[in-house]
């Protein structure tokens, strides 16, 4: 029957505000109603920890800093802490797979548990990644010794820069 919804991207992001377009438009043909409200970091990073969102585009960038699965399987799906990563989801028997996966330390039992968690999350959780964003770096020829990290960020603990 339709509905009302607001969504709220990075003011300075074209990508999310691209996207916010077109989740409108697509939406619109099932009758759903899309507000959109770009808005400055600080306010998204409000409305996300405080949940007062009804669809939310939060980060102009947002990766894990390691490159385990353990991390964000924590933030979705075990209460406390986040809280579903600020979607307030909950769900006891994920949540209990999860707490399992980061007490196992053998890594052949580890590899039965995930493919089972991934199954149960991609079914049940409310959030869902929509876009992937080209992840671009540059820096001049006379930077030397930068060093990128396993999620691929440029560090610059030893850099130098050539005369």
């Amino acid at each position: 029957d339709g509905f009302d919804v607001r969504i709220e991207y990075p003011a300075s992001s074209a990508a999310f505000e691209t996207l916010a377009i077109f989740l409108q438009a697509q939406w619109a043909e099932l009758g759903i109603n899309v507000s959109l409200h770009p808005e400055d970091q600080g306010t998204l990073s409000t409305s996300l920890r405080e949940g007062t969102y009804d669809i939310i585009l939060p980060y102009a960038l947002a990766v894990s800093d390691v490159v385990v699965p353990d991390e964000f399987a924590a933030f979705y799906a075990v209460p406390g802490g986040t809280n579903g990563f600020f979607s307030w989801w909950e769900d006891a028997e994920i949540a209990a797979q999860v707490t399992e996966f980061l007490h196992t330390s053998d890594d052949a039992a580890r590899a039965e548990q995930w493919p089972l968690i991934q199954a149960a999350m991609l079914a049940e959780q409310p959030v869902i990644n929509v876009m992937n964003l080209p992840f671009l770096k540059g820096r001049q020829d006379n930077v030397c010794d930068t060093t990128a990290s396993a999620i691929g960020y440029d560090t610059y603990l030893y850099a130098w820069i050539a005369e």
